[in-house]
């Protein structure tokens, strides 16, 4: 140990091209202590790795990203990659809150009983409302608001069956 932390060595019994990258966690404070070793020339690397539109987690992938831009602020691949990062991260954000809303509408209909069918339009309402502040624009608003109205007609409905 020292005042930076662990050092550890690492070591290969194989030659490591260019282009590799090791991501570095320290789980005591995750995700404040994690980093990356790269090798090879880390600007064109991080290019090349910021250019693959397929890797999972936008969210991440878009912090990293601004990360980049602050020790490269002058590439401008990387400033034409940090829109469409931008975008998955939204659209990643916008696909989770909603995904809170189709629990809530799957779990409505896959009960019979009426006071669970009241409950769950209820909580489904307060995750709509949710929805619709963070993402007034987002992917699933018209769909959202469309399952508020039906479930703000069906509830009184249950609920004088209550």
């Amino acid at each position: 140990p020292s005042k930076f932390g662990t050092c550890v060595e690492i070591t290969s019994d194989k030659p490591v091209k260019n282009g590799y990258m090791l991501h570095v966690y320290n789980y005591s404070f995750f995700p404040q202590n994690m980093g990356a070793i790269m090798l090879g020339d880390t600007e064109a690397e991080l290019v090349k790795y910021f250019s693959q539109k397929t890797l999972p987690d936008a969210w991440p992938v878009h912090l990293y990203l601004e990360d980049a831009l602050a020790a490269f602020p002058n590439n401008a691949q990387l400033k034409q990659l940090q829109p469409y990062w931008q975008q998955a991260a939204k659209n990643e954000k916008d696909a989770k809150a909603y995904g809170y809303i189709d629990e809530k509408w799957r779990k409505y209909n896959e009960t019979e009983k009426i006071s669970l069918k009241a409950r769950y339009l209820r909580d489904m309402i307060g995750e709509v409302n949710s929805y619709l502040r963070d993402f007034p624009d987002g992917n699933k608003a018209k769909e959202a608001q469309e399952r508020k109205s039906f479930a703000e007609k069906k509830l009184p409905e249950y609920e004088k069956q209550l």
